[in-house]
């Protein structure tokens, strides 16, 4: 499949020539960004459940940490002249931002210690006593009436 850019759409042509599919550039980035927001809100509950909820930072080092992972792309893009647009880098900078963030509305609200409370506590079903049981009158075995 070939891509072309014509008139602000993209037209992608498969090999024999004929013509696939148009697709606007705004439609593109709008499934670009639902796909990333998808893919990041999975990734988030899967951490969350299996290694976050063991954690319990201040939420403001979480926040620290969230603003350092989004400053680190300008501070490479301007001492060292690498531009990360484009790259894997930029993808996982993002994901790391948000879920750093994410964790903190998390810890902030109260969430987390929620989870960690509904993951530790386990219901245990009890066994029904029997209504027969309950209307009997118990018999003392050890009675004193018949050892005459």
């Amino acid at each position: 499949m070939i891509a072309k850019m014509y008139d602000n759409r993209i037209i992608v042509f498969n090999i024999e020539g004929g013509k696939v599919m148009t697709l606007p550039i705004w439609a593109i980035v709008a499934l670009q960004v639902a796909f990333f927001a998808i893919i990041i809100l999975v990734v988030y509950k899967q951490v969350k459940e299996r290694l976050l909820y063991k954690y319990h930072p201040n939420k403001w080092y979480v926040l620290a940490a969230a603003g350092i992972v989004f400053l680190i792309p300008m501070l490479i893009t301007e001492y060292f002249k690498y531009s990360m647009t484009g790259t894997v880098w930029q993808y996982m900078d993002s994901t790391i931002f948000i879920i750093l963030f994410l964790w903190f509305i998390d810890i902030s609200n109260g969430n987390m210690r929620k989870f960690v409370d509904n993951k530790n506590n386990k219901t245990v079903i009890e066994n029904k006593q029997k209504i027969n049981t309950l209307n009997k009158p118990k018999k003392n075995k050890n009675r004193d009436s018949r050892r005459r």
